[in-house]
């Protein structure tokens, strides 16, 4: 788990890393996506990396295997 910790941790970095500073400005993201390509690709990956690692802890009924995963 610590390696796939750390592989998603060092692709979350990678997309971040290419976000631009203007990206960020007036909330571009929010109103016209292709001023913010590159946050909005690391927002997106976020949310679904977070759905993913959520439903994997979940999936496991008992209590003492979700803390497992």
């Amino acid at each position: 788990s610590i390696a796939i910790a750390e592989q998603l941790t060092a692709h979350e970095f990678y997309l971040f890393e290419k976000v631009r500073h203007s990206e960020f400005l007036s909330q571009n993201w929010a109103k016209n996506i292709s001023k913010a390509p590159n946050l909005v690709h690391s927002i997106d990956y976020f949310n679904r990396a977070t759905y993913w690692i959520a439903s994997e802890v979940l999936s496991h009924h008992d209590v003492n295997e979700r803390a497992k995963v």
